[in-house]
């Protein structure tokens, strides 16, 4: 029996994530704009060692989520930096070998 992977994907609910970042944007612009809703635990803006600037998005981390919920329903589609910027809810998504290893295992028994 050949192992088959599940994909399993979470919804982060105290985070959420910024696209459509203007490249002269950087990270205390990003908090600064995304601090009224609420306790902001971590800005992460993705960055590109090569071409040495963010990459464009960049993922904002609340203390609640009932921030992360505000952010979400009244920041999608403000500008910020000259652009319109895109948010969403963070959604992790994870390769679960461990379901299929105990289903293969259970066929051998």
């Amino acid at each position: 029996m050949a192992i088959k992977c599940l994909y399993v994907c979470v919804l982060c609910v105290d985070s959420v994530y910024v696209g459509g970042i203007s490249f002269d944007v950087r990270e205390d612009t990003v908090k600064t704009a995304f601090q009224p809703f609420g306790p902001i635990k971590n800005v992460s803006l993705s960055w590109d060692a090569i071409a040495n600037k963010h990459k464009g998005f960049a993922f904002v981390e609340y203390d609640l989520p009932e921030a992360a919920s505000l952010a979400l329903e009244q920041m999608n589609n403000v500008m910020l930096g000259g652009r319109t910027i895109k948010v969403s809810a963070r959604v992790f998504c994870v390769m679960n070998l461990f379901l299929d290893l105990i289903r293969c295992l259970a066929v051998r028994h």
